[in-house]
């Protein structure tokens, strides 16, 4: 979320009446689930200078899954990741933390980001049947360094095993814990969740800085919030569905 401070907690320094902040919330118990014209921020952050508001709301919950599930895999310039899924809003944002970390960065796409993903710098392939066999040419054979699935549709892994040489311990995936289970492979609730340095005001700047992006798919009227929520239902959003107070 992003919006104008307008109340201040006891206690709380470091902000004022006025400013422009963007962060996260605790709607974990409410009936809300987000859409609201006001929040109580459990987290926040200025928004930098030249950062649209719409852009800095989608910032926190896309930001903090690509880049905490990437520092648990370890960021290691110079090592080969598959990031499977690169066409969701996780897996997009992935591949772009991984390149400003140094690393080679393989993505499975549809055409809707494809070309985008290449432009960043990443290798791009389709995602589906011939996996294996695609990467495989882009590597020459070798297996990648480390593999991360954050496609909303399960099935990969056992793909995503033998293309990082069938070590468990190189693949780590945010959405198929069922499969992870069977396989062995690591997942979100497997991690160390302590272990969550704070990525947002660097990834902010480098959002007001046009050197970072979270798609956005569609912004809506709050009392639109029940198409915002069919389209995300779909599985077809392709970007983040914003809600505008």
């Amino acid at each position: 979320m992003s919006g104008t401070v307008t109340s201040i907690g006891d206690g709380v320094t470091g902000v004022a009446l006025g400013d422009v902040v963007f962060g996260t919330t605790d709607w974990a118990n409410s009936s809300s689930a987000g859409a609201s014209d006001e929040a109580i921020m459990n987290r926040w952050f200025a928004v930098p200078d030249g950062l649209d508001l719409v852009q800095a709301a989608a910032l926190p919950m896309t930001v903090d899954t690509a880049f905490h599930h990437l520092n648990w895999l370890g960021f290691d310039p110079g090592a080969t990741i598959l990031i499977h899924g690169a066409g969701s809003t996780i897996g997009f944002a992935a591949v772009q933390i991984a390149l400003l970390r140094g690393m080679r960065v393989i993505a499975t796409a549809g055409d809707t980001y494809a070309q985008q993903l290449r432009d960043f710098g990443a290798l791009v392939t389709p995602y589906g049947d011939g996996l294996v066999e695609r990467v495989f040419e882009l590597t020459d054979g070798r297996p990648v360094d480390l593999a991360f699935d954050t496609s909303p549709v399960g099935g990969a892994l056992p793909d995503l095993l033998r293309l990082a040489g069938g070590d468990p311990q190189h693949v780590l995936t945010a959405s198929d814990f069922a499969g992870a289970a069977e396989l062995g492979v690591r997942a979100t609730f497997s991690e160390d969740l302590t272990n969550r340095p704070e990525p947002l005001p660097e990834f902010a700047q480098l959002a007001a800085d046009a050197k970072f992006v979270v798609p956005i798919a569609g912004t809506f009227a709050l009392d639109k919030w029940q198409t915002a929520l069919a389209i995300s239902l779909s599985g077809k959003a392709r970007g983040k569905l914003m809600l505008l107070p």
